[in-house]
């Protein structure tokens, strides 16, 4: 009897912290918005963060929805010697917009997504500020609970002077080697 309560008693807090670690949410900040101060006659301006700690915590399957997300709406991308850098893609690792790495990543964890397919064979290509109409990525957040992403964003979009935001929240789930969405606004 004195075993088995010792053994309890050395046991239980593994137990518990075992429990509590599978209901923990892991939180990811990618990119934020930042109001820049300005004087009171100067129009409001705004700086796009790059939270690099949260994105070099990222594991492969994360790095693959991040890099999704920026081929899909963009992340201050720039042309630069007839290659296409964008932000995110860079601070992923990826080099930029359509390189061997970028293009891997989507195709091993998107192997049925037929958007995806379509962005891989255009190379990713986004359309950079600076042109008629594109997007870019204002926010990026990921929040993950076992094997579900809460993927929270905002994005503007630029249409021939006029600008528009939008705020999305999609969820994934991260399965046998594959992301499938469950719930996908655009």
């Amino acid at each position: 009897m004195k075993y088995i309560v010792l053994v309890l008693f050395f046991c239980l807090p593994d137990l518990v912290l075992g429990q509590i670690k599978n209901n923990r949410e892991d939180m990811y900040t990618l990119i934020k918005a930042a109001r820049i101060p300005n004087s009171q006659n100067s129009p409001i301006k705004f700086k796009i963060l790059y939270y690099q700690k949260d994105i070099d915590r990222l594991n492969e399957p994360l790095r693959a929805l991040a890099a999704y997300y920026s081929a899909l709406l963009g992340s201050n991308c720039i042309d630069s010697e007839h290659l296409e850098i964008c932000e995110l893609t860079t601070a992923l690792g990826l080099k930029y917009q359509g390189s061997e790495e970028y293009l891997k990543i989507l195709a091993k964890w998107y192997p049925n997504n037929t958007k995806v397919k379509r962005m891989i064979d255009e190379h990713c290509f986004v359309i950079a500020p600076g042109a008629s109409m594109f997007s870019d990525l204002w926010d990026l957040n990921f929040t993950v609970k076992h094997d579900t992403v809460f993927i929270a964003y905002r994005y503007s979009f630029y249409d021939h002077g006029k600008s528009s935001f939008t705020n999305g929240k999609d969820i994934a789930v991260i399965k046998h080697n594959e992301i499938l969405f469950l719930n996908r606004r655009r």
